[in-house]
């Protein structure tokens, strides 16, 4: 009856607040001593918030001058702050926010909902990027049916008054994507070049229509637009579908294509259950945590009996008895490939990359990626149980904590006070870890090759990083959609007037192989469809897969 009055009010709160609000640490402004000045308290509120996250930046965002001169910071705080001078909208304020937060190139540095406006209408048609000459070019893959499939595959020249260069740059610089390949993504993505408002504040003429000035296979040709609701679009595209790749809401699915001798295992989301209720005390505040882990635990059961729910994905529930049955149908059926497919994995908890890992290659001395954490007030109130952590640590070992503006180890401090095992695959083996493999473990000597590409995101990244770095599998695709190296993880603050909430990273990664490249994690085989493979072919990237790597 207790657990049952919990949830009602559980339910309750979750009904009359955002999950967000009741849950999730960071989402209260956090207090900053900038906020006591005179300079602060002239400005008007959209600026003293403006330079409340630009202070935030320089106290708690790694490295930031590896990226910018203390002048360059200085000047670009002072052109927000004038920009938003009164009359300023609230999408003003998200506009010029965005352009402070995008300067660090950081997908974790970010405002965490859209910076461009809302948009009632938009213009029929999806444009999609691939290479052209010797760069890349924007064309339609998708069009409303009532303006013909004549039109789908044709390279997009010009909108409006503005070449399609100018403009992809333009909304390139407002991206916080980490690399060209992410950012194309992002645009993509977000349908940024069919949104009417975004156009026009990108000084887009649609006052008389749009016009779109395309290069087909017939010649130039002049494409005329007008907007409306998404819903009333009749948006074709000559695109095969695929079958077993295609994308799925599944934490992790597989199916064995023994036809072409090989299992093929989409893998979307970096946690399971354990992960994930275990994950609460870092991201949970600590008086709503008993609360909210029996809310998904509940969660899972109905997930497990196949009803809906809002918080979980279907088939996410335990990986290591999923990875059992895995390879267990692969050591059946004689199968000598296994395909993992991270194209559509954003991310989740890098944890879970230790149970496959272990059943992939349990002898391996794997090299681990070094998380270290940025000393900051932030960092300590967003990342409790890691600063508990780092004080245990110094005081076996009889040290002071350091100070602020330091960039700490803290597994390397609790390995070296005897706290931690050095042993990566050390937490698969203890009962009480939340990714421990349940015995007996599965043996699989055959090859395994990871998909990868710009959704590849966060925990799936550093994966795949992992993968590459210390030799486990092969990678094929493209660039994942961070940097190898730098700063990563989420940290959420609300800031003080605008309650906007941004996410200001707080932690910096190095990669297990220091000789790599430390800007691009180059797959062994690169794969990147042209636009005509793309929109004639189900899976390019697969296909090219099953003809030059399997069976071989």
């Amino acid at each position: 009856m207790k657990k049952v009055f919990t949830l009602l009010l559980f339910g309750l709160l979750l009904s009359s607040c955002s999950i967000e609000q009741v849950l999730l640490k960071g989402t209260k402004p956090v207090s900053h001593p900038v906020t006591q000045t005179p300079a602060y308290k002239a400005l008007n509120p959209y600026q003293q918030d403006y330079l409340f996250a630009a202070r935030l930046i320089r106290e708690s965002y790694p490295d930031w001058e590896s990226i910018l001169s203390p002048a360059a910071f200085d000047a670009l705080e002072q052109a927000g702050i004038e920009a938003l001078a009164l009359p300023c909208s609230p999408q003003e304020f998200r506009w010029e926010l965005q352009r402070l937060l995008a300067t660090f190139r950081n997908d974790h540095t970010r405002q965490l909902k859209s910076w461009y406006p809302k948009e009632p209408l938009f213009y029929p048609y999806q444009l999609n990027y691939a290479p052209r000459n010797e760069g890349y070019g924007w064309y339609i893959e998708r069009i409303d049916s009532i303006y013909g499939a004549s039109w789908i595959g044709c390279w997009v020249d010009q909108i409006g008054n503005r070449s399609l260069d100018s403009l992809s740059a333009a909304f390139g610089e407002m991206t916080a994507r980490e690399h060209e390949y992410g950012i194309r993504d992002d645009l993509y993505r977000r349908w940024l070049f069919s949104r009417p408002r975004l156009l026009a504040r990108m000084d887009v003429d649609t006052a008389q229509g749009l016009s779109l000035e395309c290069s087909c296979p017939d010649g130039p040709r002049q494409l005329r637009v007008a907007p409306g609701p998404s819903k009333s679009f009749n948006l074709q595209s000559q695109k095969p579908r695929r079958s077993h790749s295609k994308p799925r809401q599944d934490g992790f699915w597989y199916q064995a294509i023994e036809d072409k001798g090989y299992g093929y295992f989409q893998f979307n989301g970096m946690f399971d259950r354990e992960v994930v209720v275990d994950g609460l005390k870092t991201y949970v505040r600590a008086p709503i945590r008993p609360l909210a882990r029996l809310f998904l635990r509940r969660e899972y059961r109905r997930a497990a009996k196949g009803k809906s729910t809002r918080w979980i994905r279907p088939n996410a529930e335990d990986f290591d008895a999923f990875l059992q049955e895995v390879f267990t149908d692969l050591n059946a059926k004689n199968l000598r490939t296994l395909v993992i497919d991270l194209r559509s994995n954003g991310g989740g908890d890098l944890e879970m990359a230790r149970p496959l890992l272990y059943a992939l290659a349990p002898q391996a001395a794997v090299r681990p990626i070094q998380d270290y954490i940025y000393l900051s007030p932030l960092s300590r109130s967003q990342f409790q149980e890691e600063w508990k952590a780092l004080d245990r640590a110094c005081q076996k070992l009889n040290q002071s904590l350091p100070a602020d503006g330091t960039l700490v180890n803290v597994d390397s401090l609790e390995i070296a006070a005897g706290l931690e095992q050095a042993d990566f695959f050390a937490p698969v083996m203890d009962p009480r870890s939340p990714v421990y493999f349940r015995p007996p473990v599965p043996e699989y000597d055959g090859q395994v090759i990871f998909l990868v590409g710009p959704q590849t995101g966060s925990a799936a990244a550093g994966l795949a990083t992992l993968v590459k770095d210390n030799g486990i599998g092969q990678l094929v695709g493209t660039v994942v959609s961070e940097r190898p190296e730098g700063a990563t993880a989420v940290s959420r603050v609300n800031l003080p007037n605008s309650k906007e909430e941004i996410s200001i990273s707080v932690w910096h990664k190095k990669r297990p192989a220091p000789e790599a490249p430390k800007d691009l994690l180059l797959p062994d085989h690169w794969v990147e469809p042209d636009k005509d493979s793309y929109l004639n072919t189900a899976d390019p990237v697969l296909d090219w897969v099953e003809m030059h790597l399997i069976g071989r």
